[in-house]
């Protein structure tokens, strides 16, 4: 009897709490910490164009002038946001298109893509090209800035092998393969300086006359650290040389 009085008596203050607390509830207007509150959301301009965007710098875009959009192709970020800058080499024979392909499936966040072709011309101005066939300029009128393979297989980057007689693979300190190597390395240099300012010791531009807008316009520029290289077989290799020689050079590294 006495157990059920204590148990009678428990549920009784148990009832009253429970009324108080919707009595409260009741007359109080805040909402529950566990409701949803809609935040104003900030307002877009149709239309405009994101200052987080950016195109190539004018500079890159006169080097790539002889190379034809079917050569390169350039990708922004996924959300809007060119913060980073990854480059794509191929392979020996292939073409920038599956790469461009790669890293739009890729969806890199704040990263944009530039994916190149070793059958471009990289032209330091309007009227000369120039040539990893020779190290020099040239008005000559060639198919490409780097080494064309023979059959009708595409390009390369730089001589793996004696494409014009014996077909065997070149010596790592091979003279032709390592000329080959260096003067590819030269290109890429002018490419990539051109799309993170003016380097200090590679002064192409003030040379050819190019107007400083075309250098200084920071916002259309990557600083060196945000510039990322991805390359396959003869691809990798360069970039891995790439990244090398701006080390060697005491650069901010890519």
């Amino acid at each position: 009897e006495t157990i059920t009085k204590s148990t009678s008596h428990f549920h009784k203050e148990k009832s009253k709490k429970v009324e108080n607390l919707t009595a409260e509830s009741t007359c109080d207007n805040l909402p529950s910490p566990l409701q949803s509150q809609s935040l104003p959301q900030p307002q877009r301009n149709v239309g405009s164009k994101p200052n987080h965007l950016k195109d190539l710098p004018k500079r890159t875009q006169k080097l790539l002038n002889n190379a034809g959009t079917s050569r390169y192709s350039y990708r922004h970020s996924p959300d809007g946001v060119d913060e980073n800058l990854l480059i794509f080499f191929h392979g020996a024979g292939d073409t920038h298109i599956p790469f461009d392909n790669l890293g739009r499936k890729m969806e890199l966040p704040q990263t944009a893509i530039l994916s190149l072709s070793a059958s471009m011309t990289i032209s330091r101005n309007g009227d000369h090209e120039y040539s990893t066939t020779t190290g020099n300029h040239s008005s000559r009128s060639k198919s490409s800035s780097f080494v064309e393979l023979p059959f009708g297989l595409g390009y390369t980057w730089f001589e793996e092998m004696d494409y014009e007689s014996t077909g065997t693979t070149l010596g790592s300190d091979h003279p032709r393969r390592l000329k080959s190597l260096g003067n590819a390395l030269e290109a890429i240099n002018l490419l990539i300086c051109s799309l993170a300012g003016k380097c200090r010791e590679d002064d192409v531009a003030t040379q050819h006359g190019e107007n400083n807008e075309d250098i200084a316009k920071s916002d259309d520029l990557w600083i060196p650290e945000r510039i990322f290289l991805f390359g396959f077989s003869a691809g990798a290799c360069l970039a891995m040389e790439m990244c090398r020689m701006w080390s060697f050079k005491r650069r901010m590294p890519l």
